[in-house]
């Protein structure tokens, strides 16, 4: 899936994933009716048996939820399918809940934490009147609905008391470590007053930061919270008081709700400690390139609003020496920009994720697209985003060149191609080295007023740095031998394929550069013809079909590079990505400047028809 995605038809993905405990979380917008929702979908795909369904499943989760109605617990609207890939996902429509939760916030007062304790224990006893135990509570699984209030989520490991049709327990897993009442851990079936010691728990976490250590004296002053608290984690289930009982005494702990403070922040992170926000988004990578000149389809973002002017002084000059020039690079010693064969070097070795960090969000993303490609991907905050792209080209020469502005840093020279209404390129070339250059670029889709060259000259400077220092770095490990970058995509289409195309120039393709995409031009027309591998997963909107061609899960995406063009993909291996998610190399085939759409998207199937067998199985 990726940011701007449309599941079931309705619900337009608008930020994310959220990794959940069980699942991953989408906010998303229901376009039918204007409506803020969150879509949830499990984090593994389990296969329901007869008569059970495995705990963990969205469907099982759905069971639970649609129990309960409560102001304290996270609604469900509805229950969606979405086919991709021939692969049928069940998805959760839920309540929308922007607070955040309540892991990894500064201490609470006791009393604020007495009054989130009675209005869980409030949707608990919801929960156990309809038969079900929630079995995950935990300040992670807590929401911040609004001032004070709070609605508890992820029923992935809820079980049904006494019943065979809902969710199954699990004895083995499930649960988190000290949470987790002492009869569920040594496996046996959870019940109600379960779920009152990990509500104890996490009202002692809410004050102290951590859960209770069994056996040992509770770190909280002596009084009526410690008294509850101690009753509510004692290790038999029978000597722990009702949730009605608890729900009562937090109550009166608590007092007026008015008088109460606001939720605390959640803390910084340590210096160097690598913890961030407990359930940080994990931005898709599932976005279309930023091609060279044309419109890129990335997610759409406000740059402007951040006010920045990257690797300037405040008044938007370059930094100066005490002379006031500007600061010369190094001086740097010969060497070749790539050393050894040209597939090995690695473009993310150019990148990393902390030379943006300043900007907010930046994440490496060294799965996505073509295998000469590497991106940064900025997310500032959930609605604005920016894509950092480097490619390794062998197809840009003098006349891409010619006329533009050009600067040099050490032996690294740049020219400076001006904005377009989308993204800002700039061409890195190694002094001495001209059969490759790096295309640096960055851009959104909101319009040509947003700062994209900052951004691009930023990158600029990163990768200037670092080819001044040395050759690329080689790639590690070598992919996998069915991996596609092993394969010459001037290999995948045969003459007897291409002579479909009238006038096609099928002896003299031209390969980009690691042999992983190749272009044919006809003779007699303006037709063209590319096939360039790609990751991590097919254009899935909703306009294309999803067929099968040689055994191999396909999407035929009409108008994709503009009119009368379509492109092809074709599933080849699956692999796991760099976020451990499931993820596909995949062949695209595009036709260019055909007579119309209908016409290039019959061209491109028989074209990737032809070229499926050579691929991989997935």
């Amino acid at each position: 899936m990726r940011k701007g995605a449309r599941v079931g038809g309705r619900y337009r993905l608008t930020q994310g994933p959220i990794e959940g405990g069980m699942g991953e979380v989408w906010p998303a917008r229901d376009e039918e009716l204007g409506l803020d929702v969150a879509l949830k979908r499990a984090k593994t795909q389990e296969r329901e048996r007869r008569g059970t369904v495995a705990m963990g499943t969205p469907r099982a989760e759905g069971r639970a939820l649609a129990r309960i109605r409560h102001p304290h617990v996270v609604a469900l609207y509805t229950t969606v399918q979405d086919r991709r890939l021939l692969r049928v996902t069940q998805w959760l429509v839920l309540e929308y809940v922007p607070g955040g939760n309540l892991d990894h916030r500064l201490p609470f007062r006791p009393e604020l934490a007495a009054h989130v304790g009675a209005q869980l224990a409030s949707a608990l006893g919801a929960l156990h009147s309809a038969g079900l135990v929630h079995c995950d509570i935990k300040p992670s699984n807590v929401l911040a609905s609004g001032r004070n209030s709070v609605k508890l989520t992820d029923f992935g490991l809820a079980y049904r008391i006494g019943g065979t049709e809902t969710i199954t327990f699990n004895a083995t897993g499930g649960g988190t470590h000290g949470f987790t009442a002492p009869e569920v851990e040594n496996g046996r079936p959870p019940q109600p007053r379960s779920d009152v010691y990990a509500l104890a728990a996490t009202v002692y976490a809410l004050i102290t930061g951590r859960p209770p250590e069994p056996g040992t004296d509770l770190e909280i002053a002596e009084g009526p919270l410690h008294d509850l608290l101690t009753a509510m984690l004692r290790p038999e289930s029978g000597d722990r008081p009702d949730v009605a009982e608890v729900q009562k005494r937090l109550t009166a702990i608590a007092g007026p709700p008015e008088r109460l403070p606001d939720f605390p922040p959640k803390k910084p992170a340590a210096p160097g400690d690598g913890r961030s926000d407990p359930a940080p988004e994990k931005t898709s990578r599932r976005r279309r390139s930023l091609l060279v000149g044309a419109a890129a389809t990335v997610a759409v973002g406000a740059l402007v609003a951040w006010g920045i002017r990257i690797g300037t002084d405040s008044d938007g000059r370059p930094p100066a020496h005490s002379d006031g020039k500007p600061a010369a690079a190094p001086e740097s010693k010969p060497h070749p920009l790539i050393d050894g064969d040209p597939r090995m070097a690695d473009p993310c070795s150019l990148l990393t994720a902390p030379d943006f960090a300043r900007f907010g969000d930046a994440q490496l993303e060294w799965d996505y697209g073509n295998f000469d490609r590497c991106d940064v991907y900025l997310t500032p905050n959930s609605q604005q985003a920016v894509d950092i792209q480097v490619d390794l080209a062998n197809d840009v020469d003098a006349s891409d060149m010619a006329g533009l502005q050009r600067r040099t840093i050490g032996r690294v020279h740049v020219a400076e191609r001006p904005p377009s209404s989308d993204a800002c390129v700039r061409f890195v070339r190694l002094d001495g080295t001209t059969d490759t250059t790096l295309v640096v670029q960055a851009g959104t889709a909101d319009g040509p007023d947003k700062p994209y060259c900052d951004i691009a000259d930023a990158a600029v400077d990163v990768v200037a740095k670092r080819i001044n220092r040395g050759p690329l770095a080689k790639r590690s490990p070598t992919p996998p031998s069915d991996s596609l970058w092993h394969r010459d995509a001037c290999a995948m289409l045969g003459n007897d394929a291409l002579n479909k195309i009238p006038g096609v120039d099928a002896k003299h393709p031209f390969s980009t550069f690691g042999g992983w995409g190749c272009e044919w031009e006809s003779t007699t027309s303006k037709m063209e013809v590319k096939l360039r591998f790609n990751r991590p997963e097919m254009d899935q909107d909703e306009e294309n079909k999803s067929t099968t061609l040689s055994g191999h899960a396909a999407v035929i995406a009409p108008e994709l590079d503009g009119a009368r063009t379509c492109a092809v993909d074709v599933a080849g291996r699956s692999y796991a990505d760099q976020d451990g998610g499931s993820a596909i190399e995949t062949m695209r085939i595009t036709v260019q400047n055909a007579p119309d759409t209908d016409h290039a998207c019959d061209l491109a199937t028989d074209l990737a028809r032809s070229a499926a067998p050579g691929l991989p199985s997935s």
